[in-house]
């Protein structure tokens, strides 16, 4: 209680206001510790663990966030985005920030897919995001941050849907940077993270959080509507081009050995 009195104390009108989607664990949850630490006021979101999003919740307040706040959210109902909305309407007025985290997988060939889950994962991973970022860009000042994946760019063999749907993702993001040039809008790609979706195997979530945040501030200094692809930039800019230099000198080597 002590540490939660002396983060209300440093209240402002200055503070920012970030909304999280799929907040309640993984890539999302540790984006909103990120932004917690530098007291920013928090949206969080969740579909069914709503015990992690209160957890999620008093973390956050532990680490330093002005106020915290958690919402249902379901991408695949429309009149669930618009509750979303109009919670965010009557508690905060506005966003500085918006992150579209919240995803599903589905995996396997295609025509072993069942209807329901082909359906799901587009609604959740594209017209879910769509429609979700449409009704909140009213109220929006500054950032959009879309999460997308490797596979946003990149196809594999039993992702077929997912593929698509993220496919889809990174073409809206680079609409939209078009046609609202007054704001910051990105793709991150991550690859493999430590999450319930990839059976907690993968990069560790802090390290996607921190570039998000980064990304967010303004550090990265690129232009609007690009790809933030993780495996370029978790290693920081000497370590990412000494790895440059030995995968090219692999390759030449792999081309020597070949003749």
């Amino acid at each position: 209680m002590t540490i939660h009195r002396k983060v209300m104390q440093n209240t402002n009108n200055n503070l920012k206001t970030v909304l999280i989607t799929g907040s309640d664990s993984g890539i999302g949850q540790a984006t909103a510790f990120e932004f917690a630490k530098h007291n920013y006021n928090i949206i969080l979101t969740y579909l069914n663990r709503q015990e992690d999003c209160i957890k999620t919740k008093e973390k956050c307040l532990l680490l330093g966030a002005n106020d915290v706040s958690f919402f249902k959210l379901d991408l695949a109902d429309s009149q669930s985005i618009i509750n979303l909305f109009n919670n965010i309407i009557a508690k905060y007025k506005y966003l500085d920030i918006l992150i579209n985290n919240a995803g599903f997988l589905t995996t396997g060939l295609v025509e072993k897919i069942s209807f329901q889950d082909i359906e799901h994962s587009v609604d959740v991973n594209l017209t879910g995001l769509i429609k979700n970022t449409s009704k909140l860009l009213p109220i929006i000042k500054e950032t959009i941050i879309n999460i997308g994946s490797v596979f946003s760019y990149q196809p594999k063999r039993n992702f077929s849907v997912y593929c698509a749907s993220k496919y889809g993702a990174r073409g809206f993001t680079k609409t939209i940077a078009q046609e609202y040039p007054n704001l910051k809008i990105y793709l991150v790609n991550p690859g493999g993270v430590a999450t319930r979706m990839t059976d907690f195997k993968g990069d560790l979530p802090i390290q996607v959080a921190q570039i998000i945040f980064n990304l967010a501030i303004g550090k990265y200094k690129i232009k609007t509507g690009s790809d933030i692809n993780i495996k370029d930039y978790k290693y920081g800019k000497l370590k990412r081009n000494y790895l440059i230099i030995i995968c090219f000198i692999k390759k030449i080597i792999k081309l020597i050995i070949k003749k």
